[in-house]
């Protein structure tokens, strides 16, 4: 497959999803989407990281030795589907501890940004709760900021928030 001009071919799910199973469990074409990912085509980035997302989430070992560069790439985004698909695979992966201030760090911003889409917002937290599980000092940080929204969130921020605030009270409770 050309993996370039089938991305290309159309923005639907069922391309997606076709592209999706050519991939499968394979890392060299796992690897060649990523390439397309870190393109500076801005339709190509925006197509190859609904792709990125469903491949990860099929089989998140493909997506460890991109890391860093998905983390660099949603510091300086070319489409918001970068961030919003990789946020939602950073909050779905266990990754190295060492990425682990970078992630935060990302996620503290994009929630706290009064622009950034729900979604984003909602897997930022879903992050940081994970990243709270082992450094449970962040707990109080994230707790402030989704009380901090809660009045103008919408409902899907809501239901997320509901869950990460029942977390949060385990994490910080003796």
């Amino acid at each position: 497959m050309d993996l370039r001009n089938a991305i290309l071919t159309e923005h639907s799910k069922a391309n997606t999803l076709l592209i999706t199973n050519w991939i499968g469990n394979n890392q060299d074409r796992f690897n060649q989407l990523m390439e397309l990912f870190f393109n500076e085509e801005y339709r190509i980035v925006q197509r190859a990281a609904w792709v990125m997302n469903h491949s990860a989430s099929a089989h998140p070992h493909l997506i460890q030795p991109h890391l860093e560069r998905l983390l660099i790439a949603m510091e300086s985004p070319k489409h918001d589907a970068v961030v919003r698909n990789g946020m939602k695979i950073l909050a779905e992966t266990k990754f190295h501890p060492d990425f682990m201030g970078r992630a935060a760090s990302l996620a503290f911003d994009l929630l706290a940004h009064p622009k950034s889409p729900v979604a984003i917002k909602v897997h930022s937290m879903q992050l940081l709760a994970n990243i709270c599980r082992d450094e449970p000092d962040l707990a109080g940080e994230l707790r402030i900021l989704i009380e901090d929204q809660w009045e103008e969130s919408t409902a899907g921020f809501k239901s997320r928030g509901k869950k990460i605030l029942k977390q949060l009270d385990k994490i910080q409770s003796p």
